[in-house]
Parts: structure tokens; C-alpha cells; sequence
């Protein structure tokens, strides 16, 4: 996953479809995708932007790997959830 932004209310992130055997020390970002419901064998449910809760994030036990710049349309679900004044997971 990666984190597109902190607010006093959560963490938002965007969940890729790779599936690693161990937990990878380096990413190449470019070999990150995402899938929806027509996705294959070894690979997860990608989602654009997900509202965690602090405790929620915190209990997917993250563990940083590398800081990346997030791209202008990477926010684009964020901008909708702004939009609707939506909660968190």
C-alpha cells in the first residue's frame, strides 16, 4: 500500500494488487497495479483511496520501505471522499 495523506482523522492509502511471498525491502514503483473483480490467480483487490482510522492502519502493521511523491491522480478518490465528507474503516 501506500499513504496519500495523514488528516487528524486517519490515514489514507492506495492499496496495490501485487502479492509478495515476504515482505519486500525495496520497491520498484513501476511494477506496482491494481485489479478490480476481474483480477487473476496471486493478485489482490486494488483500491484507489481507503479512509483507514489510525487504529485500523495501525493494525495492518505498515512498515515503511521507501518515500515515493504521490502523483495528482493518485488523489483523485481522496477529492471524492472530501466531496461526500466520508468516514473511515
Amino acid at each position: 500500500m501506500k499513504v496519500l495523506k495523514l488528516d487528524d482523522g486517519g490515514v489514507h492509502v492506495r492499496v496495490y494488487s501485487n502479492m509478495f511471498a515476504a515482505r519486500p525491502t525495496t520497491i520498484d514503483e513501476t511494477t506496482l497495479y491494481m485489479v478490480g473483480v476481474k483480477r487473476g490467480p496471486n493478485e489482490g483487490l486494488g483500491i484507489g483511496h481507503l479512509p483507514l482510522s489510525k487504529t485500523s492502519f495501525a493494525g495492518w502493521r505498515p512498515t515503511f520501505i521507501k518515500a515515493a511523491l504521490v502523483k495528482e491522480e493518485e488523489l483523485e478518490g481522496y477529492r471524492m471522499w472530501l466531496d461526500s465528507k466520508g468516514g473511515y474503516f
